[in-house]
């Protein structure tokens, strides 16, 4: 069953609600690819500030779906991309487009490269709100929690 957006069940169940999801995801790339092709900017613009959100909140939520992913690098790889720019790319460019805005990329990410990391690291983080939800506490987590979760991340990622 869906669990806030995200999926709990048994592994079948699990694999064909992502294959639908990312199903659903290649054809609207491929929407924007072909919009891409006379408004670059704007399916860009599309894609960076609504639809990539869309996926990482899958990659915080549902652990190794790094295969499931896939299509959808391929669809952004082979078809998006080269919608933007009017040619093919190599995977070196690729690489580079995939950095953050402020590093030099345009953040369009590799999402099957990091889906595991993204989901460990949202575990890390919310471990201390986990455990005063567990604890069912009614004040917030000691500092010294948050502190340790902050470091880790910092550390690790």
């Amino acid at each position: 069953m869906r669990h806030l957006g995200a999926v709990i069940g048994t592994p079948e169940y699990k694999q064909t609600y992502l294959e639908k999801k990312v199903s659903e995801w290649c054809s609207r790339i491929k929407t924007l690819s072909k919009i891409a092709l006379s408004n670059p900017q704007a399916a860009y613009s599309a894609y960076t500030i609504g639809e990539q959100h869309k996926y990482t909140y899958f990659l915080r939520t549902i652990s190794n779906i790094t295969d499931v992913l896939k299509p959808l690098d391929d669809i952004i790889d082979n078809e998006f991309i080269p919608a933007l720019f009017g040619c093919n790319i190599s995977t070196i460019e690729r690489d580079i487009l995939a950095l953050p805005v402020k590093h030099g990329g345009l953040g369009l990410r590799i999402f099957s490269e990091i889906s595991n990391d993204s989901y460990q690291a949202s575990l890390v983080a919310t471990a201390p709100l986990k455990n005063m939800i567990t604890r069912q506490l009614t004040t917030l987590p000691d500092i010294k929690e948050v502190a340790e979760a902050r470091k880790t991340l910092t550390s690790s990622y």
